[in-house]
């Protein structure tokens, strides 16, 4: 019997192959996966993948805001988590979330930054019902 191959090991194979300039190593994940009845830990596996880039200098934060970010919001949140993580390089996947009302929340493979309208107002709540 074969031994399992980690998320940790798989992530590090991946990234080391994308560095590379490889251009089937996704395909080969996902037939990996699917061979080995392993699909349901697809997300935990793209989450290591971003992990293991992070660790190396390249960091995707997932930015979600009530409307379309500027240019200018878009440089800060570079930058912020840039510089928090020592990040050469930082990819933006963003998205638009209209419940959020305002502000912003961005989320790293490591952690979470709730600055959202939608947040301040929960916390307002929290502390007048606790009054």
């Amino acid at each position: 019997m074969a031994k399992k191959i980690s998320r940790y090991q798989l992530a590090e194979y991946t990234v080391n192959e994308l560095q590379k300039g490889s251009k089937t190593v996704i395909d080969e994940i996902a037939a990996y996966l699917v061979t080995e009845h392993r699909t349901h830990e697809l997300e935990l596996v793209v989450r290591d993948i971003e992990a293991e880039f992070a660790r190396r200098g390249l960091v995707v934060v997932d930015v979600t805001s009530a409307d379309s970010l500027s240019e200018a919001l878009e440089r800060t949140v570079k930058s912020f988590v840039a510089n928090a993580y020592g990040a050469q390089t930082v990819e933006l996947r963003t998205s638009i979330d209209p419940a959020l009302l305002g502000g912003v929340k961005v989320k790293t493979p490591f952690d979470e930054l709730d600055g959202s309208l939608q947040r301040r107002i929960t916390q307002l709540k929290d502390i007048k019902i606790k009054d």
